[in-house]
């Protein structure tokens, strides 16, 4: 379930961008000679980030992504609760350090966008998980 606070603007906006053939998938390195411009190519993928600089149980895996699309990139962090208890985390990055807070449940997954239109294209997820 992805998290947007700007509305269901955003999210038809998103998935129909998606849907008309922008950016669908991410997490392999762009085509050899892509451009190397100012504006990434439409087909730029940009690789998983696996990195935490938070804490987390063990059984609380997370990792983020960026994808480009209308010209700028999306940050999006992902939480998968491997545990047999829910989990309270704290989501931020360090090019959004402001907090969102996440309730994830047993054995789910929860995606969590945390900058939406941003000109980086790599961050660093911190997030933060108690098990309940």
């Amino acid at each position: 379930m992805a998290r947007l606070s700007l509305g269901k603007f955003v999210v038809f906006a998103f998935f129909t961008l998606t849907a008309c053939g922008g950016p669908s998938e991410v997490g392999s390195d762009p085509e050899p000679g892509a451009s190397s411009g100012t504006e990434a190519p439409a087909d730029e993928v940009v690789p998983l980030v696996a990195a935490n600089a938070g804490t987390t149980p063990e059984c609380v895996a997370v990792s983020g992504r960026a994808i480009y699309g209308a010209l700028a990139y999306n940050h999006w962090v992902y939480i998968d609760n491997g545990c047999e208890q829910s989990a309270s985390c704290t989501v931020r990055t360090d090019v959004a350090p402001d907090s969102i807070e996440v309730e994830v449940a047993a054995g789910a997954r929860e995606e969590v966008t945390t900058f939406l239109g941003a000109t980086a294209s790599e961050f660093t997820p911190n997030v933060d998980c108690q098990l309940r």
